[in-house]
């Protein structure tokens, strides 16, 4: 019994050191998504509901990147990229941005528009404000925090006369590791489930 725990903590200290690696973003490139807001969104902005190929449910949340670009809720668009960049500006994601998405993402802050509100203070030529939120993820960063591919931006398209029209950029983040760590520690709770029933 001491050999599969052994065994079952080197597979989940793995599977959380090789998170980003081992699961894709929730969005793929080719992927058909739609927008509504989320009950925490700004006048103008996030937080918004992506629904994924289709879904009946909202798949994750997200926010925009560039105040003067807009999508209109409820249309389809298709993902024609993800990257550390905005598509329409050419804005590289900032670790402040990625901060301020990856503490949304987590739980570890719930007010939406406050999010998108310091999200648009580190975007070129957006309004946003320089609240709380924006002065912790400035502080994390000079701390020394580093995104580390965890959040890129999905770049949506429209098909207008069979052309792509390029519309709003959006954040997007691979699972918490804690979430990873969940996941496997059902994994070894069924194999260890199985090996005490098999010894009956």
């Amino acid at each position: 019994m001491k050999k599969v725990l052994v065994v079952a903590a080197l597979i989940l200290a793995v599977m959380v050191v090789a998170a980003p690696a081992s699961f894709a973003f929730p969005v793929a490139m080719g992927d058909s998504v739609k927008f509504t807001y989320a009950v925490d969104h700004t006048p103008s902005g996030g937080a918004f509901n992506v629904y994924v190929n289709g879904s009946a449910t909202p798949t994750f949340k997200t926010f925009c990147v560039e105040e003067s670009e807009y999508i209109t809720l409820g249309n389809t668009y298709y993902v024609e990229s993800i990257q550390g960049s905005a598509k329409l500006t050419n804005w590289a994601l900032t670790d402040e941005v990625a901060w301020l998405y990856r503490e949304y993402t987590t739980g570890a802050t719930a007010d939406g528009a406050a999010v998108q509100e310091a999200i648009w203070w580190f975007t070129p030529g957006a309004r946003g404000i320089n609240n709380t939120l924006a002065q912790n993820a400035t502080t994390a960063v000079a701390g020394g925090w580093k995104n580390n591919g965890l959040v890129q931006i999905f770049n949506p398209v429209e098909y207008v006369d069979d052309a792509a029209v390029h519309k709003q950029s959006m954040l997007v983040t691979v699972p918490e590791p804690g979430t990873l760590m969940l996941l496997g520690m059902g994994i070894i709770g069924l194999g260890v489930l199985r090996r005490k029933i098999w010894a009956r």
